[in-house]
């Protein structure tokens, strides 16, 4: 089957006019906010073509034998490879990079944007390596709002007062989840000016969060694309548009869009999801449902605060010492190890 690296080898050649934009282009600009881009892609002005910005991002000591983050491979690097090294994006311009790291209020936040001809492209990133980054995530569970939503209602606006192009929002994971926030929440002025949301793999939004009216007006912009097998993408509830790609890699894996399958220009798709992820996606929701916003606080809390007594920044150093990891456990309080003790149960049960 072919994957997305196999995408740009046959259209890498070719130009957006002869080839235009799609949702394969949309899924590989998703994966360039992941990268650390500090010092390399300007914060403001004309920006820094892609083929400058991988030399530059080489220059700072990378590899491409190296995982992008723990959970995300070198296949990264390869396809960042690739496209600088490829006509059709090589000189298409990255800037307006910013990245928000806050271990406070935990917050772990990046966006930047590709210019092409005719439209702006806002790509959101997704979860990183560090502890604080799955931190914020999990606040999800109990925040209709969490701090990268705000940076990311913030960015748009800051990004459509320098240009007179319509935008196109997307992410991946987190990232995909920030661009749906930022579209349902947008002034009529911005809204009106978004031309497409592309979100890959991403957790949807809190059924509260949103009146009806809201989603009916805007919703029809976002497009949610997910393996067959998701797990992260069925979270929290979706009512857009909701296509399903093929996918043969394991479970937690397919959360890797470069496993997903493409035929010429576009993903292939299936028409149901698989059994392993409707089950999984009920059981969590149902595991969620019954947990009191203060135990989802004391569950994420104790949790959090077990990773962050080893001394680990991020999930490559947790792993290290994840020794060290479960011999906290047994030093937590009683409440917190009850809390901790009930939730994990719960999930593992059947």
């Amino acid at each position: 089957m072919s994957r997305i690296m196999d995408y740009v080898t046959w259209r890498g050649d070719l130009n957006f006019d002869q080839v235009p934009f799609n949702v394969l282009d949309a899924a590989i600009f998703s994966q360039l906010s992941m990268f650390d881009f500090d010092d390399i892609v300007p914060a403001s002005g004309d920006g820094a073509t892609i083929k400058e910005v991988f030399e530059l991002y080489l220059g700072k000591g990378h590899k491409l034998s190296d995982p992008v983050t723990f959970l995300i491979s070198n296949k990264q690097h390869y396809l960042f490879e690739a496209i600088a090294n490829s006509p059709r994006y090589q000189d298409l311009k990255l800037s307006n990079y910013r990245r928000i790291y806050s271990e406070n209020n935990p917050c772990q936040f990046e966006a930047m944007t590709i210019e092409l001809d005719d439209m702006m492209l806002v790509s959101y990133g997704g979860t990183d390596d560090t502890i604080i980054g799955w931190h914020e995530d999990f606040e999800l569970l109990y925040l209709e709002e969490i701090p990268a939503h705000k940076h990311g209602k913030k960015y748009i606006k800051e990004i459509i007062k320098i240009t007179d192009k319509n935008i196109v929002l997307l992410g991946h994971s987190k990232g995909a989840n920030i661009s749906m926030e930022v579209a349902l929440d947008a002034p009529s002025e911005i809204f009106d000016r978004i031309l497409n949301v592309y979100c890959f793999d991403g957790p949807g939004i809190s059924q509260k969060e949103y009146e009806q009216a809201t989603l009916e007006g805007r919703i029809n912009k976002i497009v949610s694309y997910v393996p067959y097998k998701s797990t992260i993408g069925r979270l929290f509830n979706h009512y857009e548009e909701y296509r399903i790609v093929d996918c043969t890699a394991n479970l937690a894996f397919q959360h890797d869009l470069l496993t997903w399958h493409v035929y010429r220009n576009d993903f292939i798709y299936k028409e149901h999801l698989s059994t392993d992820s409707i089950y999984l996606d009920n059981h969590l929701k149902s595991i969620i449902s019954e947990l009191t916003i203060e135990e989802k606080k004391s569950f994420v809390a104790s949790l959090f605060n077990l990773m962050y007594i080893t001394g680990a920044k991020t999930l490559t150093e947790l792993y290290k010492l994840k020794a060290k990891f479960v011999a906290n456990i047994l030093k937590l309080k009683k409440d917190d190890k009850n809390i901790l003790n009930t939730i994990f149960k719960k999930i593992l049960k059947d």
